[in-house]
């Protein structure tokens, strides 16, 4: 958890204090997402993050997951350019899925099927894919598996 905690917050604060010196050279840059949520678009427009997880957290224990309802998929979005960036940085990082967070430019919902354009490289399960230009990426549960321990 220390690496990728310490990637999240370097970045965070470069962007912050402006140490960034140009846009090819930035960390933290946007991309054009169109993002559909059980049939619905959620999003259409220039994002800085999209994650999606059915995990209850992620690295250094943050829950970017608030506004959640019951459905597995939970889904946090967050626009380009960031607004308020440190008046939002915890809670954003760490949510409650029962805690309303309506600043614009941040949202969080759950999903039980995405389906997504952008033309940015994207992390699925560790590995960087280049998604299809003519087509949406598509992320949907697959079927329950009880594994047994022998």
């Amino acid at each position: 958890d220390l690496g990728p905690a310490l990637t999240l917050l370097g970045s965070w604060a470069s962007h912050l204090l402006g140490l960034n010196r140009g846009d090819r050279e930035r960390i933290v840059q946007g991309g054009a997402l169109c993002l559909t949520a059980d049939g619905k678009i959620r999003v259409d427009s220039q994002q800085l993050l999209l994650s999606v997880t059915t995990l209850e957290h992620l690295i250094a224990n943050c829950r970017p997951f608030w506004n959640q309802s019951e459905d597995a998929l939970k889904t946090t979005v967050i626009a380009y350019p960031v607004q308020k960036p440190l008046r939002m940085f915890i809670p954003a990082l760490y949510g409650d899925k029962r805690r309303k967070i309506t600043e614009p430019g941040y949202d969080s919902f759950s999903a039980q099927q995405l389906s997504f354009k952008t033309a940015t490289d994207c992390i699925l399960d560790g590995e960087t894919v280049t998604p299809p230009e003519n087509e949406p990426l598509q992320v949907s549960l697959g079927p329950e598996f009880r594994f047994l321990k022998v």
